[in-house]
């Protein structure tokens, strides 16, 4: 996993300053348990108009999530997507669809979204087990925003992973737990420039016998 930077220069001939930009290549990994081998595709929507709030270009909201999440068969879980906006606008996740992603919002069936806080529910059960893409997408709209429905967002941003649920024995409370050295969930800590950060994340056993 890694990242990249670069700049695409736009012109002015949109007269709405509204871009849609994509990339499609192939393919999605063969082993996925729907859509395997199938070309992939992510896009956005940039809106190069300055904000009526602001008067400010917006910034879309990031996600610096894994390429990889992984399940355990049979355990329920809930998995909170890391997202955040530059602007401090509301941002909420939603499926994406076969137009923006190029697959159907079923690639991952026993996933369960909650749009608005961005969290991913797996109710557990058996016969689940398998990898499965997880196409998103990401929007922000102005703070307070409460009725998504007749709201229109700022931007679209696409967001896709892998989720991969495998076969255990045991207990669904056999997992390792986060120490009372490791910074809460959420913390935020302020970092000079320049400036060394260092913190301890730390994990163990729920269960020490075992």
């Amino acid at each position: 996993m890694g990242e990249n930077n670069f700049t695409v220069s736009y012109s002015s001939i949109a007269s709405n300053h509204v871009w849609n930009v994509s990339y499609s290549s192939c393919c999605w990994i063969s082993s996925l348990a729907r859509y395997a081998d199938k070309s992939w595709l992510v896009s956005t929507k940039l809106d190069l108009t300055p904000r009526s709030d602001n008067g400010k270009i917006n910034s879309s909201p990031v996600s610096r999530s894994p390429a990889i999440f992984r399940f355990h068969e049979g355990c329920k879980q809930s998995l909170r997507i890391p997202v955040e906006d530059p602007d401090g606008d509301v941002v909420k996740c939603r499926w994406a669809s076969q137009i923006e992603s190029n697959i159907q919002s079923d690639s991952f069936p026993y996933g369960v979204l909650d749009e608005e806080n961005c969290v991913l529910n797996y109710g557990g059960g058996s016969g689940t087990a398998g990898t499965y893409a997880v196409t998103l997408t990401l929007e922000d709209f102005p703070a307070g925003t409460t009725d998504f429905q007749n709201a229109r967002p700022f931007s679209n941003v696409g967001l896709q992973f892998l989720v991969i649920i495998s076969g255990q024995s045991g207990s669904c409370d056999d997992k390792p737990v986060f120490t009372d050295s490791t910074p809460q969930d959420g913390e935020c800590s302020e970092v000079q420039i320049g400036s060394v950060y260092k913190a301890v994340i730390e994990v163990q056993l729920a269960d020490f016998g075992k």
